[in-house]
Parts: structure tokens; C-alpha cells; sequence
């Protein structure tokens, strides 16, 4: 705005007005509430500096100018796009003076994001201006595509925001999830089936029937919905009970071949004869009759108990 006054050689009494008479949609609007609460004359005489602090009061707030520096402090080249990440870096430069005050931290924030490859040489040839370090790293940057050491759309900056992008596509989708179960539960009782008929809904069973009727009771498990024939959990006891009854006919059916006693098999025979490696150990000792009368007359005071002849 203040090039384009200069070029038309604007008087300094005329700037304001020659700028609002620019202003359209949002800015015009604001423009206007200005006139109707300090005046017409006053608002156009107005010096040069205050319109100035007055429009970064409203368009540049410090909320807004934060997101600003933030963006500078955290921004880089994408692969090989120089051209773009150069021409973002001018306007947030121009937006965030205070983060680079000076030529010097210009240049040192400008060369310190490029990428790797090429950093050490635009640090190494020390430019003097940014126009230098601009022209320097465009220069190597068609070098490393020509060469393939560097790809057009590919870096590191898009390698480390993948897995931000998973991550919140997974919440996104477990949060689509989450919400679709909860509705599920929230649905009142009479929309969980597929009831088409005429009956009405029983608050007491939770089911369908005629008002006439009683709510269907299972004599066997309590539950409401279903008579004792239907009941599954009846089914499913009756089942394992044929098992039980099945498995003991067939064990009353066998008999064992070590000790011929029914109701089991040989290999579970609590008689059968152990293996060789199995058989317990121990020592028998036999004593012939003369050996017990010698010893009779010999311990008789001293040995007492009984001896197998």
C-alpha cells in the first residue's frame, strides 16, 4: 500500500483517504463503522502512523501473529520445491520481523532449513545476502535432481508428517466407531429388531404380543421372550447330558483285559503289572527252619516279633 502511494505520489494530508478508498469486503466494512463512530473529517484526517497501528490492531492481532511465527520457526523445504518454499519464506518474513530483525538472522534462518545435502556448501561460500543465498541453493538444488540424489515432492518434512496423518486418520476412525456403537446402544428397545407386525410393544417383556396374551416366560432359565421348548440354554444342558449318559453306557460297554472288571481299559487298569523300569524297588529276605529255631534259641531274650517260614 505504501509502494503504491509512493509510485502515485500521494500528498501525506491524502494517504488515508486514497488508501481506505482501496479497502473492499471486510476491510471496507470496518472502514465504515470507523467513520460513523469518530466522524467523517476526523477519520481522513487522521496522521499517517495512527491509521497504520489502527489497521495491525484489527487485521494483525497477536493471536494471529503468533500462528505467523510459529509457521517461520517451523518452516522448510519439501524435496526439491525451492521456488515455493523461498516465496512463503519472503511473506513470513515480511509478516514476522521480530523473528528476523536483522539481514544477518535473514539469512542464518533461510540457509539453516534447507535441506542437508546442499547446506554446508551455501554455509561454506558465505553469502553475503540473501539474494546470494537464494541464488546459491537454487543452483545446487537443479544439480542434486539432476544428479537423482534429490526428488521433486519428497523429503524429509513429508516423511515426518505421515505418520501425524496416520495417526490421525486411526482417531478419526475410532472415533466414527466409538460414535456408531454408542448409537447402537442408545436406540430404544422396540427399534433393535426387524418387528413388522401388528402386535404392540410390551414394556414389561421388551417384546411384541397381543394385549390379551401373557408375556412369554421361560419356566427353565427365567428369561422373557420365549416359551421352555425354545429355551436354547435348555438344549444345551439337555446335550451335555446325553454326553454324560453316552460316555458312561459306553464305559459300562468295555471291560478291561488285565483284570476283566468292566468300566475301564487295560491301560487304565489299576492291576496291571508295572514295566521292568516301573517296578517298585526293595529286597525280600527268607529265613529256612533251621535257621529260625538256631535263632530262637540263640536271641530269645533279645529278638522279639514274627518271622515268615
Amino acid at each position: 500500500m505504501e509502494t503504491t502511494l509512493d509510485i502515485s505520489g500521494c500528498p501525506d494530508q491524502h494517504r488515508v483517504r486514497y488508501a481506505a478508498g482501496s479497502f473492499e469486503k471486510r476491510a471496507l466494512t470496518w472502514w465504515n463503522a470507523q467513520v460513523q463512530t469518530r466522524g467523517r473529517d476526523e477519520a481522513l484526517a487522521m496522521p499517517w502512523e495512527d491509521f497504520k497501528t489502527l489497521l495491525r490492531g484489527e487485521f494483525c492481532p497477536r493471536n494471529e501473529l503468533k500462528k505467523v511465527e510459529t509457521e517461520l520457526l517451523n518452516h522448510v523445504m519439501i524435496g526439491a520445491e525451492h521456488l515455493a518454499f523461498t516465496t512463503r519464506f519472503h511473506e513470513l518474513a515480511t509478516l514476522a520481523p521480530d523473528i528476523v530483525p536483522t539481514l544477518e538472522k535473514r539469512i542464518e534462518r533461510y540457509v539453516g532449513v534447507l535441506p542437508p545435502c546442499i547446506r554446508g556448501h551455501v554455509i561454506a561460500a558465505h553469502p553475503t545476502t540473501l539474494e546470494m543465498a537464494v541464488t546459491l541453493s537454487a543452483s545446487l538444488i537443479d544439480v542434486m535432481v539432476a544428479s537423482g540424489a534429490l526428488k521433486k515432492g519428497s523429503g524429509t518434512t513429508e516423511d515426518l508428517e505421515q505418520p501425524s496423518n496416520k495417526k490421525r486418520k486411526v482417531v478419526k476412525n475410532f472415533v466414527a466407531t466409538t460414535t456408531a456403537k454408542q448409537a447402537v446402544l442408545n436406540q430404544p428397545p422396540q427399534n433393535r429388531g426387524s418387528y413388522s407386525g401388528t402386535a404392540p410393544f410390551c414394556n414389561k417383556c421388551n417384546y411384541h404380543h397381543q394385549p390379551g396374551t401373557g408375556c412369554r416366560q421361560c419356566t427353565y432359565c427365567g428369561k422373557m421372550g420365549h416359551w421352555v421348548k425354545f429355551c436354547k440354554e435348555q438344549k444345551t444342558q439337555h446335550r451335555a447330558n446325553q454326553a454324560v449318559a453316552q460316555t458312561a453306557a459306553h464305559l459300562d460297554r468295555i471291560s478291561c483285559y488285565t483284570c476283566g472288571e468292566p468300566g475301564h481299559y487295560a491301560k487304565d487298569c489299576p492291576k496291571r503289572v508295572l514295566p521292568r523300569g516301573q517296578a517298585p524297588r526293595g529286597r525280600a529276605y527268607q529265613i529256612g527252619t533251621a535257621a529260625v529255631r538256631q535263632d530262637t534259641d540263640t536271641n530269645t531274650n533279645n529278638n522279639t516279633g514274627t518271622f515268615i517260614i
